[in-house]
């Protein structure tokens, strides 16, 4: 069959060929197993071997992040952070986060806490109590006691009227219940008590317990028994009961009551001794043996010895009134030049020379003329012999001329000694901003900041006052039986003194240095001062904070020993850990070793050679207490001229918060006070 092709025309297309191959299943899980064969290979040569090691090995352990295998006790895991969770009964649970490292073998050991168990406790025989587990109370006993942490422990069961229980025990923990059971001992005895005569009223440990005869169950310990009987003396008497074991204290004789003396002299203050035993001085109350004639003794500077005889009922009351006689003395003053005046006590008695007829008891007496140094001394008249005074007036000129020799002779490098042998540095002085700015964190009302300008020269004692040097001013004078009864108590800083004892031992040691008197003291008043005397004297609030504060730096301290509270290093005595079971505040990281004041220049001095100028104890300056204004400059200021109070400087064994150790802290008093002493001050001439 014969067909005809026609001719047409050809036209390429765009289009790019397309590859297309045809993959059948077998093909694909093939490439899937490849891969998947692959990974893994990867995986188990890059992973790390992971040892868990878990006490109880009965705990349940999972380590998550992907990927991980388990492989009996270990895990196939990739360097990085994993989640740990492991738990089992009893246990807390366990969950961290475990980073494991680029080591091949890695192996972790874990030890699950136990959860806290629980103690049942019972007592032999039954009584309630309080329950202490490693010193930490739990509570009341009987019962069940929860949340114990296992381990052993410490078991402590205090019940009144019996000893303490203790005891080791294994808290087993993981939730359970265990059971002690504790026999207690009795903690008291059975104490037999009698008087004669009988009756009187038992007091044991304060608590009343009846009267004599009487058998008591005593706790066991140290216990404080007191007998009382109206017309007797009182009966005390400390005794260590032990438990278990009886005691008997026999039959206690009573004393009768003594008698009460109530004893007075015209003029008062003599000293009284009864048998031969000094009791104290006038006005007195004495407690002596009844029924019994008693020799009573007077005796006083300047007055005739007195004695007596006395006898008072048991619980009677007697009194003794006695009018002194004084005994005289003629003292012979003969003074050149003639007209010179004379002063005894205080009084002018006119022409010096001339004879007196005095009690004999020490007097202090001043001659003096105009264009002459005064001249003052003590003197103490004796029975029977005419003291004979010869004086010859200095001019002042040569009296000048002679204390400034003397001064020099004294002086050494900046410092003098006074006449009980505390040394003094010299200072020129500078200015001082006195207070606090109200910017200052701490800042006090009273902390007023003002400018003073020390222009005059000054001593300032290097220490503070001491017992020693201040008994030989007041024999009598005692800082407290805690402080006599110390070997070295004489270095002890005084303390208990009121200002104006302080001012007049200043005067006592300007007179014993042969220098004027800074202060006017008439029958225990201050009525003024000479500021223009070289006396001694108490610092001004201003010399005593430019002596305590470093000008060098532009800042001066805040505190003794720098700007930082508290103190880093022992730099004073301050309340410190040993006042710990004292009820005050201080200072839980510093340490000094006294509980109390210390020998003063115990620590190391200050930058300006000054020591204890920060603690050990507060000290009395010169400056009445008031607020003076802020803008104005005052030039070597001596403070308000009146005013009741006295301003306190400084720190003391008792003080340890912020404010009260800085530098600028003001308190104010007038009578003595445990921690607060003083140092002294004088213009240099």
């Amino acid at each position: 069959m014969k067909q005809n092709i026609q001719a047409s025309d050809f036209k390429p297309s765009n289009k790019k060929p397309v590859l297309s191959v045809s993959l059948n299943k077998n093909q694909i899980k093939l490439g899937c197993f490849f891969l998947i064969t692959l990974w893994a290979a990867w995986f188990v040569l890059t992973a790390k071997s992971v040892g868990i090691v878990v006490s109880p090995p009965n705990a349940t352990i999972e380590l998550r992040g992907w990927p991980t295998i388990e492989i009996g006790d270990s895990w196939l895991a990739r360097p990085g952070l994993h989640q740990l969770e492991i738990s089992a009964h009893g246990y807390q649970p366990y969950e961290r986060g475990l980073n494991v490292s680029e080591a091949i073998s890695q192996k972790y050991s874990i030890a699950l806490t136990p959860l806290p168990g629980q103690l049942n406790i019972t007592t032999e025989p039954p009584q309630r109590g309080e329950i202490f587990i490693d010193d930490v109370s739990f509570g009341e006993i009987p019962g069940v006691i929860k949340e114990i942490p296992a381990g052993t422990r410490s078991i402590r069961l205090e019940v009144d009227r019996y000893l303490p229980f203790q005891a080791n025990l294994n808290i087993a923990g993981k939730g359970l219940e265990q059971a002690l059971i504790a026999k207690l001992i009795p903690g008291w005895a059975d104490t037999k008590l009698d008087s004669l005569p009988a009756g009187a009223q038992i007091t044991v440990d304060g608590r009343i317990l009846g009267n004599t005869p009487l058998l008591a169950e005593l706790l066991f310990g140290k216990r404080e028994i007191e007998l009382r009987l109206q017309g007797y003396k009182t009966w005390v008497k400390t005794w260590e009961i032990k438990a278990g074991r009886p005691a008997n204290l026999g039959e206690i004789v009573l004393a009768k009551a003594d008698g009460e003396l109530n004893i007075n002299t015209i003029p008062e203050g003599a000293v009284v001794a009864i048998d031969g035993e000094f009791i104290g001085v006038t006005p007195l109350l004495a407690a002596v043996s009844p029924d019994v004639k008693h020799k009573i003794e007077f005796m006083k500077e300047g007055f005739k010895p007195a004695l007596q005889t006395i006898s008072v009922a048991s619980a009677a009351k007697s009194s003794v009134i006695l009018d002194l006689v004084p005994e005289l003395a003629r003292i012979r003053f003969e003074t050149t030049p003639k007209d010179a005046q004379l002063m005894v006590d205080g009084t002018l008695v006119g022409i010096a020379t001339q004879v007196l007829t005095l009690p004999t008891h020490p007097h202090e007496f001043t001659i003096f003329r105009d264009g002459y140094a005064t001249y003052q001394g003590m003197l103490t008249p004796r029975t029977g012999v005419e003291k004979k005074f010869r004086i010859r007036l200095k001019t002042a000129e040569a009296a000048e001329r002679e204390a400034a020799q003397e001064e020099k002779r004294k002086t050494k490098k900046g410092f003098v000694t006074t006449y009980v042998g505390q040394e003094m540095k010299l200072f020129s002085g500078g200015t001082v901003f006195l207070g606090s700015p109200k910017s200052d964190e701490e800042h006090q009302a009273d902390e007023v900041h003002r400018k003073v300008i020390l222009e005059k020269p000054f001593y300032f004692s290097t220490k503070e006052v001491t017992v020693g040097e201040f008994r030989r001013f007041l024999a009598t004078y005692s800082p407290g039986e805690d402080i006599m009864s110390l070997p070295n108590h004489e270095q002890y800083p005084v303390v208990s003194v009121s200002w104006i004892q302080t001012a007049l031992y200043c005067n006592w040691l300007s007179r014993r240095d042969g220098l004027d008197r800074f202060y006017n003291i008439s029958f225990g008043e201050l009525l003024g001062v000479n500021p223009e005397s070289s006396g001694y004297r108490l610092p001004t609030e201003a010399e005593w904070e430019w002596v305590a504060k470093d000008f060098k730096n532009k800042k001066p301290h805040t505190f003794p020993w720098g700007n930082k509270y508290p103190p880093t290093a022992v730099s004073g005595n301050y309340a410190d850990t040993t006042a710990s079971g004292s009820n005050i505040e201080f200072l839980k990281s510093y340490t000094d070793g006294y509980k109390f004041s210390a020998p003063v220049g115990t620590f190391n001095k200050s930058k300006k050679g000054i020591y204890d100028i920060g603690g050990n104890v507060s000290e009395w300056v010169h400056d009445y207490y008031s607020d003076l204004p802020s803008n104005a400059t005052t030039y070597d200021s001596l403070g308000a001229h009146t005013g009741t109070r006295k301003v306190i400087k400084g720190a003391s064994w008792m003080s340890s918060k912020a404010k009260e150790l800085r530098i600028s802290f003001r308190r104010h008093g007038i009578n003595g006070e445990k921690a607060t002493g003083f140092r002294m001050a004088r213009y240099a001439r």
